[in-house]
């Protein structure tokens, strides 16, 4: 019951195991991956539409002063043509115009407002008088000539007349329209002077030039407007936010930060820059560029949820692939683990079938062609299969022999209890021979003990010699030792100083150099000396101015005289150290010579001395060890002999006494062939057992 407890408790399967810890080891990192994927998809999302925006906002803006830029380059042409320069120029000096060319000046400056398609308020002309401006010509064929305006009103006002040069002005809203205008204007200048006779200007409709640029799109997912240095709306395509909507204002309702991007705005040290603000209740997401030549601002924007909605779309994709992934590699996993679970489940059922004594399954041969380790379990098991199988057989055919050979020994057992019965009465026989044996072993044991006490004498004795034979033969060893190891030191005492005198030769071979080096000194001083002769001889011809040479060339050949002199004292000590040296080495050879020779000699001769004395003690030794021997085996032959005797009285004595012993001994035995019989009996039943437990294997 137990065993069965045991083989049916579970937990976690390993299957199971190896699929959860492979879906987390998938999981986790795909999980990472994911969250990183959206991350770099979010902040390149965001950064593309950083880009688009800011792309728009700065094409937008050069657009508008392209645009401008043109109005203000033909308003300097038409001040600047001939024509228009003649007219004034007279005009200036008869302070008459001209009515033709007037005419005909406002026929193209009429025919020019129609063809604008209403980019054009007005165009005109104004005579300059001091600090008063008439209008002389105009688009509306003269209804608004004879109009007078101050400086201040004229183009950008005073600034204009300080530095007069064709440029635009600020926006600012018309009279008539109340749309945001903008002046071109361009002087007529006085030749000679350069005094200003008349201004030629156009107001623009800045709605419908900028208008056309901002609206101007391929899609509709982003907006421009167009703000003045105040942060108020001059062109929008909701014209309900010109000059009513001013993102500088701050407002108290919720969400509305349309400050907080103008301070951006206008913190921006580039111009250019992203920002977020909240418009009738949309957050978008806004680039701006500042013109620097309109002093405006082009803001592009677009709805941030639209924005971020192909974010959204990836991030669903990237959501939708992770998962399928997962399921993917979970499908693999879960194929896998089973694949590589089966043979181990397929081993685990084959082992609950062994425990419970089954082993006539076997484990099928294609799974035991199974290369990896599971093939191994699988072989194993096989294996385990067939030794048990192969142990239960042979124990139950053991069984059987013992079950056999119990009954023949039960039938071995009777037939030995009638045996004994026979024996017994031969034993009452031989008890009354003994009794006539008994008086003469008594006899042969007094001449015994005479003999075994000459053969005890004779023993210590050859004890003796053995002991003074070993003492001597240790003695020999000793002083062998003794010889070998003075020998090894005199040898290594030589050995050494050879190697040491060898060195030495060595070492003096540098006297030779220091002789090779002062015959170079030598050398060096004959030169020298030579070297000194020719300078005093070159002395002696310079005359006067070389006496001093001459006596540093003198001192010059003494020092090379006296230096000639010491090497040879050097070279003869030199000889002198060489004789020594080579004294010496003849003195330490022969030394070597000696010890190479004599003394090893002797040692050597001491050596056999030595070795000739153990041999001979070992042999004295050998003769008493033999002698004590013999002593030993003849003294043991005696005490065996006596003992033998005694032992043959006693046994005689006691031959009748164990005769009647035996008889008894034999009814024991009779006795213990009955409980033989029993036992017998008892091994034949632990036979039956033994099949029995048998019987419960399966094989």
């Amino acid at each position: 019951m137990q065993n069965h407890e045991i083989l049916d408790k579970k937990g976690w399967g390993i299957g199971a195991k190896i699929i959860l810890i492979a879906m987390l080891c998938m999981i986790l990192p795909m999980a990472v991956n994911y969250f990183y994927s959206n991350h770099v998809v979010s902040q390149s999302l965001n950064e593309a539409t950083d880009e688009f925006l800011s792309s728009k906002a700065l094409e937008k803006k050069n657009h508008i002063e392209m645009a401008l830029k043109y109005q203000v380059e033909m308003t300097e042409m038409m001040a600047n043509d001939t024509f228009t320069e003649e007219m004034f120029h007279e005009y200036y000096e008869t302070k008459v115009l001209d009515p033709v060319k007037s005419d005909r000046i406002s026929n193209i400056l009429a025919e020019r407002l129609n063809n604008a398609n209403g980019l054009y308020e007005n165009i005109i002309f104004l005579a300059h008088h001091g600090n008063e401006n008439t209008i002389v010509i105009d688009s509306f064929y003269g209804k608004v000539v004879g109009t007078t305006f101050p400086n201040y009103e004229v183009a950008w006002g005073e600034e204009f007349f300080r530095d007069p040069k064709p440029g635009i002005g600020i926006a600012f809203p018309s009279p008539s329209t109340g749309r945001p205008v903008l002046l071109t204007a361009a002087p007529v200048l006085e030749k000679e002077s350069g005094d200003i006779i008349a201004v030629f200007q156009h107001a623009i409709e800045l709605s419908n030039l900028a208008g056309n640029i901002i609206t101007n799109d391929n899609d509709e997912t982003t907006k421009t407007i167009l703000i003045n240095s105040e942060g108020l709306v001059l062109a929008s395509d909701n014209a309900e936010q010109i000059f009513n909507l001013n993102f500088s204002e701050e407002s108290q309702e919720p969400g509305n930060n349309l400050h907080t991007f103008f301070q951006t705005l206008k913190n921006s040290a580039s111009g250019v820059g992203m920002g977020y603000f909240t418009l009738d209740g949309t957050e978008n997401i806004a680039s701006f560029a500042k013109s620097d030549y309109l002093n405006m601002y082009v803001i592009t924007f677009m709805p941030l949820d639209l924005a971020l909605a192909g974010v959204g779309k990836i991030k669903a994709s990237i959501s939708i692939l992770t998962v399928l992934s997962i399921l993917l590699f979970a499908f693999i996993i879960i194929i896998f683990s089973r694949r590589t679970v089966s043979p181990i489940n397929m081993a685990v059922s084959y082992l609950k079938l062994y425990a419970e004594g089954d082993f006539s399954e076997k484990v099928p041969e294609k799974h035991l062609k199974i290369k990896d380790e599971t093939g191994v379990l699988l072989r194993s098991v096989n294996f385990i299969q067939e030794k048990i199988k192969e142990i239960i057989t042979d124990i139950n055919s053991s069984s059987i022999e013992l079950a056999a050979a119990s009954e023949k020994m039960l039938e071995v057992a009777q037939d030995s209890s009638a045996a004994m019965q026979e024996v017994s009465a031969s034993t009452e026989e031989i008890s009354a021979s003994m009794e006539e044996l008994s008086a003469s072993v008594q006899q042969i044991s007094a001449g015994s003990d005479q003999m075994d006490t000459a053969a005890a004498k004779l023993m210590d004795n050859m004890q003796n010699g053995k002991t003074i034979a070993q003492d001597i033969e240790e003695k020999a060893v000793k002083i062998e030792a003794e010889v070998i190891n003075n020998q090894n030191r005199a040898f290594q005492v030589y050995t050494d100083l050879d190697n040491r005198l060898k060195e030495g030769i060595k070492k003096a071979e540098i006297v030779h150099e220091i002789s090779n080096m002062a015959n170079e000194i030598a050398g060096i001083a004959e030169q020298t000396n030579l070297l000194a002769l020719n300078a005093a001889i070159e002395a002696a011809r310079a005359g006067e101015q070389g006496r001093g040479f001459a006596v540093v060339a003198e001192e010059v050949r003494k020092l090379a005289t006296n230096s000639t002199e010491t090497v040879v004292n050097i070279q003869n000590l030199i000889e002198q150290v060489q004789g020594n040296i080579r004294n010496l080495i003849d003195d330490a050879n022969e030394l070597l010579s000696f010890m190479a020779t004599d003394v090893d000699n002797d040692y050597k001769l001491f050596l056999e001395v030595a070795e000739q004395y153990k041999q001979d003690a070992h042999v004295f030794y050998d003769i008493t060890d033999q002698a004590a021997q013999m002593g030993e085996e003849v003294l043991s032959s005696v005490k065996q002999v006596n003992d033998s005797i005694n032992e043959v009285n006693k046994t005689i004595g006691h031959t009748a006494e164990q005769a009647n012993q035996i008889a008894q001994g034999t009814q024991d035995t009779a006795q213990s062939m009955i409980d033989i019989n029993q036992a017998s009996e008892n091994l034949r039943k632990m036979s039956d057992r033994l099949k029995e437990l048998i019987s419960w294997f399966n094989v």
